[in-house]
């Protein structure tokens, strides 16, 4: 679960470019970022620069950093609940597992 969770991470900041599907391409990825500093070779410097300045301007304009969004919809999720429990009769005992789905989610 953590792997889709930080390849989710890395979609929502426009950084799939950092997605390794191999271990071999995983330490292509980890070479060229590691050769991108100030003493690294000409083809790669600045490319972890870059992939910084990305995630910063994202994070005014992406939902994951949202804080926002995510309250609104989390409460909106949090009364779909407390109503379909509600309507359902088990708001008290032992509940059974239901799948909810948030309309219009635009993901986090």
């Amino acid at each position: 679960m953590a792997r889709r969770c930080g390849a989710s991470f890395l979609q929502s900041l426009g950084l799939s470019c950092l997605l390794a599907r191999t271990k071999k391409e995983y330490v292509r990825i980890a070479s060229v970022l590691a050769r991108s500093g100030p003493n690294g070779s000409q083809q790669h410097r600045g490319t972890l620069k870059h992939m910084r300045a990305k995630v910063e301007q994202q994070r005014d304009s992406s939902p994951l950093f949202d804080t926002n969004l995510w309250v609104r919809e989390f409460e909106v999720m949090l009364r779909l609940m407390w109503e379909t429990a509600d309507a359902t009769g088990q708001v008290h005992g032992a509940p059974q597992p239901l799948h909810l789905v948030l309309s219009g989610h635009t993901g986090w």
